[in-house]
């Protein structure tokens, strides 16, 4: 793949920016009985846990996060039609195993949505290999000023929400996130999700396509408008 320049045009003073009003959106979730569970790595909570049931998971400083949706999906033996992932930031490990998501485990479609900041950190180091590795698969890459570590998981019968504090690398930090099947969080999530694929798309592996003029107003005030506007279908509520 022909990507001459990887110019993101990219400021790194990415968090001076003066104080903004601040908005929210929410959803009222359902009421979960998750059960609390600890593990050391992500190969022994895949052998241990329920696919099924809803979980609050406190993991090792060791513990890939990353690592969780091959261990899940080959031990569940799922056929996972649709995922989305967000992330701070990931290593060169976490690339190899989404290659492995779609290219040895059947992901159909998988969207990944990194931060600005990674992007401008590794704009020389990751994201070239990242773009050759992807090239040829049905893999997407969004970038937008986020913090969000969440992951949805559609594989038919059911859908997936794994959210919480860990980036897909390792960060030898205690970390915690929850499993959950809500319906309705799910939903949410993926209306905004889907919404960032379409505006901030900058990389498209099937197509072998990279598109950097998509790599603006992606922050701040102007990413969290975009979003209401996603929520509300255009339509200012």
């Amino acid at each position: 793949m022909d990507f001459p320049d990887l110019n993101f045009d990219l400021n790194l003073d990415l968090f001076a920016d003066p104080p903004e009003p601040t908005e929210k959106e929410y959803i009222r979730a359902a009421r979960i009985p998750y059960k609390p569970v600890c593990y050391k790595n992500a190969q022994e909570m895949a052998e241990d846990l329920d696919i099924t049931k809803d979980y609050f998971c406190m993991v090792s400083g060791s513990f890939i996060f990353g690592d969780i949706f091959e261990a899940l999906i080959d031990k569940a033996g799922l056929h996972v039609k649709k995922m989305y992932i967000s992330t701070l930031g990931m290593s060169e490990e976490n690339v190899d195993s989404l290659v492995n998501l779609v290219e040895y485990l059947g992901v159909e479609e998988l969207n990944l949505i990194v931060s600005s900041y990674f992007v401008g950190v590794e704009r020389k180091g990751l994201i070239p290999y990242l773009i050759r590795e992807f090239s040829g698969l049905p893999v997407k890459v969004a970038v937008v000023g986020s913090h969000a570590k969440i992951a949805l998981i559609d594989y038919g019968e059911n859908r997936i929400v794994i959210h919480g504090s860990a980036n897909l690398s390792s960060s030898r930090n205690l970390e915690t996130f929850f499993i959950t099947h809500d319906p309705d969080v799910y939903d949410f999530v993926e209306k905004i999700y889907s919404g960032i694929m379409e505006k901030y798309l900058v990389i498209d592996g099937e197509k072998n396509l990279t598109i950097f003029s998509n790599n603006k107003d992606n922050r701040s005030q102007n990413l969290w408008k975009n979003i209401k506007e996603m929520l509300s279908d255009g339509k200012e509520g």
